[in-house]
């Protein structure tokens, strides 16, 4: 089935789509229909002109655009944590913050846990969680 391009809203400080492309997958809407959690791609570009490419996953409320909480592969203060495979074991698969925003495929949200789960095209998720160690700050 298809649905017809219509902008309904827009955002403060990114666009929900990129790169021309659209996927369902790349987007969770809140129950309340209130809230838009997205993986989206923006650029940065430097003084000397040099662009590099910077995700991120925003959280912002439809009806206004306001961007209330975002994880940015650029932003300093995002850690992650250790993975554990199993009980006792660490994983061997570590990543800064921008490898594990790259590549995004899917986008979850658990609002009861307050967590985002995030799968890649590489088959890896991840959970972004205030428990495991991760803000999903507030704007």
């Amino acid at each position: 089935m298809e649905f017809p391009e219509e902008l309904v809203t827009s955002f403060e400080d990114h666009l929900l789509w990129h790169d021309g492309v659209y996927s369902a997958n790349d987007i969770y809407i809140t129950k309340d229909e209130d809230r838009v959690i997205s993986y989206c791609k923006s650029e940065a570009v430097e003084d000397d002109g040099t662009v590099t490419p910077i995700e991120s996953i925003n959280m912002s409320e439809i009806i206004t655009g306001k961007c209330i909480a975002k994880i940015a592969a650029n932003n300093p203060t995002i850690s992650i944590a250790p993975h554990r495979n199993g009980c006792n074991e660490r994983s061997s698969v570590s990543c800064t913050p921008p490898e594990a925003l790259k590549d995004i495929t899917a986008v979850l949200y658990d609002e009861d846990r307050n967590e985002r789960y995030t799968g890649n095209k590489h088959d890896l998720v991840r959970v972004w969680s205030n428990s495991s160690g991760f803000i999903f700050g507030k704007l």
